[in-house]
């Protein structure tokens, strides 16, 4: 198991966190650019020494700034991919793998590489290069595993691909796992449960399930990919809660709740009607809106809402169709009291 509890000013931020991540468990860092991912990985590598701090891998400690111990990154069983993979430019895949342990014909045959063994970093493409970094890693037959972005470098494409081979990896792989990504799709496919760091503190450790259905924060439920609105709340006679949203509006939720909040929805619980259309019923909310963007993402389009706040709905094309929805369409934006969440603001 590996356990860190770390304290560090990195840059502008003050970083204060503490996890551990069990035999065979991905823990993912999620948050945006800023939030002290990879400084969390560099001092578990060795690579940043934090003002104070603790970080033990099973029986030994790694780091203990109480007690003077601090062993340098080559006396800790690290594996860790750089975003940018990190590879010599000058060595070839097999060099660079064997450059970090024995063993290196075997990895690359696994990771289907034999036939690129020659080549060097520049002659690979993005996903051969991501996974001649990841042969590396294991190499080292690491004790702990530290992947810092590792798809952000691949175009879409590749990075399908790479995904599932990834998830394969770590479902093999029976070490500790930190995964840093600011992708909360990403830490759901890959990550048995996903920590929300903001500012250099962790705001929220859940799988990623809990963390989309009951959020802690407007911050967690935006980085989910909610839509986050805000206002005031009070209690109402019928037993819901109403909410008078700051820039307009007034909305109702079956969560009980007072004073100033952060309502959450999910994209796919709100419809689009004609605007002005009659009400569909004292138990669906409806704010007018505009639409901004129309994005086809699969057999779902994502439509870019105006509403005082900025909105996003998911609908099928056929709704598209149907309401002939383009930028500056009026609408409706309707959604049901039940699924409209109520958290801190």
């Amino acid at each position: 198991m590996l356990f860190f509890d770390l304290r560090a000013r990195v840059g502008r931020i003050d970083l204060e966190v503490a996890a551990e991540v069990r035999a065979g468990e991905c823990l993912a860092l999620v948050g945006p650019s800023g939030a002290g991912k990879t400084s969390v990985l560099r001092a578990i590598a060795g690579l940043l020494h934090p003002e104070t701090g603790r970080v033990t891998c099973d029986n030994t400690v790694w780091l203990d700034t109480g007690a003077g111990v601090d062993r340098p990154p080559e006396g800790r069983r690290v594996g860790f991919v750089f975003q940018d993979y990190a590879l010599f430019p000058h060595l070839s895949a097999r060099d660079n793998v064997a450059y970090a342990g024995p063993g290196a014909d075997a990895l690359l045959e696994r990771f289907g590489l034999s036939a690129r063994a020659s080549a060097r970093p520049r002659q690979l493409s993005g996903g051969e290069r991501q996974r001649v970094a990841l042969a590396r890693a294991l190499a080292r037959r690491p004790e702990v595993l530290l992947l810092d972005e590792p798809l952000s470098a691949l175009d879409a494409r590749t990075r399908a691909s790479a995904t599932r081979e990834l998830v394969g990896l770590l479902h093999e792989t029976p070490v500790p796992t930190l995964l840093v990504t600011h992708d909360f799709t990403e830490a759901a496919t890959l990550a048995d449960r996903i920590a929300v760091l903001h500012e250099g503190r962790i705001l929220q450790v859940a799988a990623a399930s809990e963390l989309a259905a009951q959020p802690a924060s407007g911050l967690v439920a935006d980085l989910t990919g909610a839509v986050v609105l805000e206002g005031v709340a009070r209690a109402d006679r019928d037993g819901l809660t109403r909410i008078a949203l700051t820039n307009g509006g007034t909305i109702t939720s079956t969560d009980a709740g007072e004073g100033p909040v952060a309502v959450t929805l999910h994209p796919w619980d709100i419809a689009v009607e004609p605007a002005d259309s009659e009400a569909a019923g004292s138990a669906r909310n409806r704010l007018p809106a505009t639409v901004v963007t129309v994005t086809a993402i699969g057999a779902r389009v994502r439509l870019g809402l105006e509403a005082g706040q900025p909105v996003t709905a998911e609908v099928t094309a056929a709704a598209v169709a149907a309401l002939d929805l383009r930028p500056g369409t009026r609408v409706d934006a309707t959604f049901k009291a039940a699924a409209t969440r109520l958290v801190p603001r």
